[in-house]
């Protein structure tokens, strides 16, 4: 703009001197000049593999503010992200903006303080193609454990940005659908985990479970080949130590949940039989020298009589069906 001046003496009496003739002068901020968009940079098929880019640009001298604009050139419109007043030659795409699978145009400009602006950048062409996800391999659990809160494992690859677990339950025929989206990832970056959290930890039973992978467009990849772990329950058995039932030798199996009571033999005369449950604990409890089969309530520790049995093919087919679950399934089919 165009400036006048004037100025004028004051000594130390306060006297004040005459103003002196005026000045006149221009500030004549220069225009800036045009920059060039120098990224994202597409791989060799021409492509930007992330939908989140960073639009960097460059110019000869650099201005205090920039204005980015960009196209959809694919579906024709325009404007789809407009940005003014940038203090950096750069910008990244937010998440809540994240660019689609088609074809983009960017273009932009710089502006000076005192509001001069540079012609747009040269137009700069930006095509997104996000790699399908990648079908995880999982790693774990394979193996039996009394853990209610396993930790899943599986393979990870950079384009997969969330995972599915999907758990069924052997035993209750029940299934469940773990979503996860904060992804965990184990030392060197390969693998990703979930551990189940002990608000909501798992009951004893036999589970199989997939995983399948999302990428950051929403494509699912394919269902991982099953596995199957078993969690144990865990007995009690401090009450049955405490009446004599038990020795501290003895060892305690036990087998999952039963839909129905295994047969009992007969009560002997001023015995009271052992009510059959519903869905009950099958407990094995033996030593060298004798053996015992009870049925407790689940979730009790120790809420039954224990019937001792001297019958031997009674406990041989009890432990065949504790040790075998094909075996079950046999005798209740």
């Amino acid at each position: 703009g165009n400036y006048r001046a004037w100025v004028r003496g004051i000594n130390i009496a306060g006297e004040v001197g005459v103003w002196s003739p005026m000045f006149t002068f221009t500030i004549d901020e220069p225009t800036p000049s045009v920059p060039s968009i120098t990224a994202p940079v597409p791989n060799p098929a021409g492509s930007v593999e992330n939908d989140l880019p960073t639009i960097q640009w460059a110019s000869a001298v650099a201005a205090p503010f920039y204005d980015l604009e960009i196209d959809n050139s694919t579906l024709k419109l325009t404007n789809v992200i407009s940005v003014t007043g940038l203090r950096e030659a750069q910008y990244t795409i937010p998440t809540s903006q994240r660019l689609g699978e088609f074809t983009y145009v960017a273009r932009v400009r710089a502006r000076n303080s005192s509001g001069d602006l540079s012609a747009w950048s040269p137009a700069y062409t930006i095509r997104i193609d996000i790699p399908n996800p990648s079908t995880p391999v999982i790693v774990g659990p394979t193996d039996t454990s009394s853990n209610t809160t396993p930790k899943f494992l599986w393979t990870h690859s950079a384009g997969n940005v969330r995972y599915e677990i999907l758990v069924r339950d052997l035993v209750r025929n029940e299934s469940k659908v773990i979503l996860v989206s904060n992804l965990q990832l184990a030392p060197g970056g390969l693998n990703a985990f979930y551990t189940v959290p002990a608000s909501s930890p798992l009951t004893p039973s036999t589970y199989r479970f997939w995983i399948r992978a999302f990428n950051s467009q929403g494509m699912a990849s394919s269902w991982s080949a099953s596995q199957t772990f078993v969690i144990s329950a865990k007995l009690d058995t401090s009450i049955l130590k405490l009446q004599g039932l038990m020795e501290e030798t003895d060892t305690v199996l036990l087998s999952s949940l039963q839909r129905k009571a295994i047969p009992r033999p007969a009560a002997a005369e001023g015995q009271h039989p052992v009510a059959p449950e519903a869905a009950s604990v099958e407990v094995v409890s033996h030593n060298r020298s004798r053996a015992w089969v009870m049925t407790l309530p689940e979730g009790s520790v120790a809420a039954a009589t224990v019937e001792s049995v001297e019958d031997l093919e009674l406990i041989d087919s009890a432990m065949s069906l504790l040790s075998d679950p094909r075996s079950r399934a046999l005798g209740e089919s």
